[in-house]
């Protein structure tokens, strides 16, 4: 079976901001994109494309703390992690339905990141 077609961008930047302080920014803003991909061998299913947008700001104080804000699904597509194509039968169906099953990306969110390394 094909694999899947797409492509996963990452950007990142640092930049130092005080020498003295050991002050570092860092930021990143990864993209991931899935165009449509066969979900059976003969590729007459295929899923829908998807592309996530998550980013991370920070600071590094140098003394092993780091401050960050984590973003996930920055643009709020409603995508899917991954899709499968078979047979299920939920209850009160008389019979069987071949369908695209799907494990739905998170919903946009963002979380603090305080780490201490010591």
């Amino acid at each position: 079976m094909p694999s899947s077609e797409g492509w996963t961008s990452w950007s990142s930047g640092n930049t130092r901001l005080d020498r003295t302080l050991r002050l570092i920014h860092r930021g990143h803003a990864p993209v991931r994109h899935f165009g449509p991909r066969p979900l059976i061998e003969d590729g007459s299913v295929r899923s829908r494309a998807s592309t996530l947008v998550n980013g991370t700001l920070g600071y590094d104080f140098g003394n092993g703390l780091r401050l960050a804000v984590e973003a996930f699904n920055l643009l709020d597509e409603d995508a899917s992690d991954i899709d499968y194509y078979y047979e299920s039968r939920l209850p009160g169906e008389a019979e069987p339905v071949e369908d695209i099953h799907f494990h739905p990306a998170e919903p946009r969110s963002a979380r603090l990141v305080i780490e201490w390394r010591y």
